[in-house]
């Protein structure tokens, strides 16, 4: 039995919110055939939806190994500080920087979100949002308790500003929200890593490293990618995911998954 951890976006589905057909039937064949198939994802669990849920998984790794569910019992449940998630967002409000708060049951955005996301990203960016992040554009009051993280839509000089204040308490790093380079910035608890849950999850099933294989696409699947027996990397991958691999497959919709499926003889 071997064990796959996949990530979401860019990875098992492009970032328009298409799942390629191969993509899904690659991880119906690859249980079928006795191994197990975990999401590792920075996305909490309030964001993945019905069409990413309903493919069927053996357990969930969320927000950098923050939330992790196993056959849906839920292994760890962590989050930020309140009283400093809410001193992160009220200096943020104070200069309209735009961001939302990740929580395992829901998405809250401040005022200033869909307005910075359109000056700094343009309209094509935020009409990918509402596709694929429904949940990210709904206005509802903010919220302190429960968050895993704050998502900040990227200023250099407000990201160099947020780690001269907060960067000895907090871990911020940038990824992307729809394939460009370093929309976002992303702040949550020191040291959080996907490569955490694929520990924790080895360690509870009692399956070595050396039979593990980890599918990812950005700097933030690179500590998996790493660790992992073998790290495979889309296509469309960044050249940190590249460089952390030990294998580079296609394209998320050049049928990449599927084709790294069959090569490693997990289906």
């Amino acid at each position: 039995m071997k064990i796959i951890f996949l990530d979401i976006d860019g990875t098992f589905l492009d970032f328009s919110g298409i799942i390629p057909e191969s993509a899904r039937q690659a991880v119906l064949a690859a249980r079928k055939a006795g191994n197990k198939v975990y999401i590792n994802t920075g996305r909490p669990k309030s964001e993945l939806y019905d069409n990413i849920k309903n493919v069927g998984w053996d357990g969930y790794i969320c927000s950098n190994s923050l939330y992790i569910e196993d056959k849906g019992i839920v292994l760890r449940y962590e989050s930020m500080d309140s009283e400093l998630v809410r001193e992160v967002c009220e200096w943020m409000n104070e200069r309209s920087i735009g961001f939302f708060l990740e929580a395992q049951t829901d998405i809250f955005p401040n005022e200033f979100f869909i307005s910075e996301s359109i000056r700094m990203l343009g309209n094509e960016s935020v009409e990918l949002f509402k596709k694929s992040f429904p949940n990210m554009l709904v206005n509802k009051p903010l919220v302190y308790d429960g968050i895993a993280k704050i998502n900040v839509v990227n200023r250099k000089e407000w990201l160099h500003a947020l780690r001269e204040r907060f960067g000895k308490r907090l871990q911020i790093d940038v990824w992307s929200r729809s394939g460009a380079v370093d929309e976002m910035a992303e702040i949550t608890v020191p040291g959080a890593s996907k490569a955490i849950g694929c520990r924790l999850i080895l360690e509870r099933l009692g399956i070595p490293v050396k039979d593990s294989f980890a599918f990812g696409d950005t700097g933030g699947d690179a500590s998996m990618l790493s660790f992992c027996g073998t790290g495979i990397a889309m296509g469309n991958a960044s050249d940190e995911a590249k460089s952390a691999a030990d294998h580079v497959t296609d394209a998320v919709l050049e049928d990449g998954l599927a084709h790294a499926f069959k090569k490693f003889n997990l289906v």
